[in-house]
């Protein structure tokens, strides 16, 4: 019974640290692309910094919607 429990908080551990990886690196592109907007106020640059995170907003959204289908594996 403790196996299965160590197991089961192992991979709820992974689980974790994977999700957390994740949203560090989102939010790193964020903050990168947000400081190039803040570099270059021409409105062609800015539609284009509008347009880097819509693309990169929607790539994170069915990235973070695949963690929702995680399972734990019993044994």
């Amino acid at each position: 019974m403790s196996l299965q429990f160590e197991d089961i908080v192992s991979q709820l551990i992974e689980q974790t640290r994977l999700r957390t990886a994740a949203m560090e690196e989102y939010i790193g592109v964020f903050v990168g692309i947000q400081r190039n907007a803040l570099k270059d106020f021409e409105p062609e640059a800015t539609r284009a910094q509008a347009a880097q995170l819509a693309q990169h907003h929607r790539d994170a959204g069915q990235r973070f919607e695949r963690f929702n289908e995680g399972e734990i594996d019993l044994f």
